[in-house]
């Protein structure tokens, strides 16, 4: 992993500290299992296996706060506000009755706890993502350069 630009998803803190948690584990992963840049899936999958006692406080904070966060985008668009900093639990009732109640979200959240949350995407979002994968690639990169 050495050698190659990278981009920080969140930015750094004022001491040079990476903020973004998936920039942290992959960081953390590529330490602990010398995995190369150019490695497969497999490969990841496997050394994630592998490394899973040492990986787990990694994996609590991205299934903790990524799910989430990544709908941001759709809170306060209606009368009621929602404080974006509550914890994880209320962000995710919040998102969950916007759904059924407002219009549906790209994905719901399970009942379960830690690593064993599931999130159940939306077929008619699943639908659009695929239309729409080139576009929203473009967008990702433009905005991530920008």
């Amino acid at each position: 992993m050495m050698g190659y630009g990278h981009v920080h998803l969140s930015g750094m803190w004022a001491d040079g500290g990476i903020r973004d948690s998936l920039e942290k584990a992959v960081l953390k992963l590529h330490e602990l299992s010398g995995l190369q840049n150019n490695a497969s899936k497999v490969e990841i999958k496997n050394k994630i296996k592998e490394f899973d006692q040492e990986l787990h406080k990694e994996k609590m904070i991205l299934t903790r706060n990524v799910p989430y966060k990544a709908l941001s985008g759709f809170a306060n668009r209606g009368s009621e506000r929602i404080d974006l900093n509550n914890s994880a639990g209320i962000m995710m009732a919040y998102y969950n009755q916007i759904s059924a109640t407002q219009k549906p979200l790209p994905y719901i959240f399970g009942d379960q706890k830690g690593l064993e949350r599931k999130i159940t995407f939306q077929d008619s979002w699943i639908q659009m993502i695929q239309d729409n994968t080139v576009s929203i690639l473009g967008w990702i990169q433009y905005e991530k350069v920008c």
